[in-house]
């Protein structure tokens, strides 16, 4: 709490306690201290302890000692402070102590820790290193094998033992009696590009795989993915001059001439995509390229982690589909192999949100932390009135926040309206859809997962 609010949340924390006797004050390090509005003098020992004064004002606490535990620190409130080791072991044992609990008898060495250790773990930590793992996958569409074996080594002991493959590439979990048959249905894919020619000087020509604003790429890191060995990193060519804001064609290049290329892998039809690197932001938000529909994936992954297979009530399939991005293939093949078998589809995929800075907020907005979605309206489907509010009924009793929408785009589920399948299309918000730095709060995600799970062993 510094001392530029006053240590208000200190302050607002003691005055909801009221009478408080004793109150210990674990603070940053003596290099802080002054945030604290203490004055400790020179002292010796890893730890300092002061009984003082309460550093905060409010006539509503009554507190009566106040002691602060602190550990020393070298350039202390810098860029540059500095803790042994050992002192911040003894450090950990007095507030452990002054806590009334066990002090730990040893510290992992924090100098040979890297910089993103030291993020907290919380309640979204799960959430956040499986959707993390599952965005590093490169898998455009066409070529999702990567990404079926990366979400294989994700799904728990039962799904694993059930799982299998169709026709289409399609992963398939399938669990429940067989009676009103539901499908959740997340795509494996992302949008990329594959190469159409190879000029001499080794430039490539490059196609869509799927739908995007091509002028994102431009200038951007690129990776040709290979048959065998590391992909070949390059990059997205961009204009030398330009008339218009989207580029007629896109080109690569990674520093070889033609034959040096093809002697790496290089091949007309071999995928490329931008490189990633997802990164986990402030408290809950969560950055990526390909987010779409990799959070989809993951919260399949979560609610199958919740789920006891035994205690499910109707057939049920779990479906992780291919080439959504260039025209809903994949579904389509699942839902052609099982025609009028299906009660309700739940498409679990992205809701194109509004809430960005530039956007206005009439049409498609979803706050990021307001929790899942129903895509209710979209290019593709609209969920029967009946069907939304007994979606939003199962997911108020379970009490997951959620929110109901329109935006645009199409989903899986609409393959399967044709065969008279009810199609429910659920989503987490996203902002910033089919581009390099896509944006979700991971907190959203998490009820996603839970809605779900909701969802599939509902009455």
């Amino acid at each position: 709490s510094a001392c530029a609010t006053r240590s208000t949340g200190l302050g607002a924390v003691v005055s909801a306690a009221g009478d408080v006797d004793s109150l210990i004050i674990a603070a940053p390090s003596t290099g802080r201290a002054d945030t604290l509005r203490l004055v400790l003098g020179d002292t010796t020992g890893p730890v300092v302890t002061r009984t003082v004064a309460a550093p905060f004002g409010t006539a509503a606490a009554r507190v009566g000692a106040v002691t602060l535990l602190a550990p020393r620190a070298l350039y202390g409130g810098s860029l540059a402070e500095t803790v042994r080791d050992s002192d911040a072991i003894v450090y950990a044992g007095a507030v452990a102590r002054a806590a009334g609990v066990a002090a730990p008898r040893a510290l992992p060495a924090l100098a040979s820790r890297r910089p993103n250790d030291a993020l907290v773990y919380d309640s979204l930590t799960p959430t956040a290193t499986l959707i993390d793992a599952l965005t590093r996958v490169y898998a455009v569409s066409g070529f999702e094998a990567p990404m079926r074996t990366a979400i294989m080594q994700q799904l728990p002991p039962w799904a694993k033992s059930k799982a299998r493959v169709d026709s289409a590439g399609n992963l398939i979990v399938e669990a429940g009696p067989e009676r009103d048959t539901v499908a959740f249905v997340a795509h494996m894919d992302e949008i990329g590009f594959t190469v159409m020619s190879i000029a001499k000087d080794g430039t490539v020509a490059l196609a869509n795989r799927g739908g995007f604003f091509r002028s994102l790429w431009e200038g951007q890191p690129a990776l040709l993915h290979v048959a065998k060995g590391e992909p070949v990193a390059g990059i997205f060519l961009p204009r030398a001059t330009a008339t218009t804001k989207q580029p007629a064609e896109m080109r690569a290049w990674f520093g070889l001439d033609s034959a040096a290329l093809v002697a790496r892998g290089g091949a007309v039809g071999v995928s490329i995509t931008g490189v990633k690197s997802p990164s986990r932001l402030a408290a809950s938000r969560f950055t990526a390229r390909s987010i779409d529909d990799r959070a989809g994936c993951t919260a399949l992954l979560l609610a199958l982690r919740a789920i006891d297979p035994q205690r499910l009530t109707r057939k049920t399939y779990f479906v992780f589909s291919t080439r959504e991005e260039i025209g809903l293939e994949g579904a389509a093949a699942f839902a052609a192999d099982h025609p009028r078998g299906i009660r309700r589809v739940y498409a679990v995929d992205t809701f194109v949100s509004s809430d960005s800075p530039l956007e206005t907020r009439r049409f498609a907005y979803a706050p990021l932390g307001g929790g899942a979605v129903a895509r209710a309206l979209d290019n593709s489907s609209a969920t029967p009135p009946d069907e939304l509010a007994r979606l939003v009924r199962i997911v108020t009793a379970a009490g997951i926040p959620f929110q109901v929408g329109t935006t645009n785009g199409g989903n899986d589920g609409s393959e399967f309206v044709r065969y008279g399948t009810v199609d429910v299309a659920v989503a987490w918000p996203l902002r910033y859809a089919h581009s390099p730095a896509e944006l979700i709060d991971l907190a959203d995600l998490l009820a996603l997962g839970r809605v779900v799970a909701a969802l599939a062993t509902a009455p």
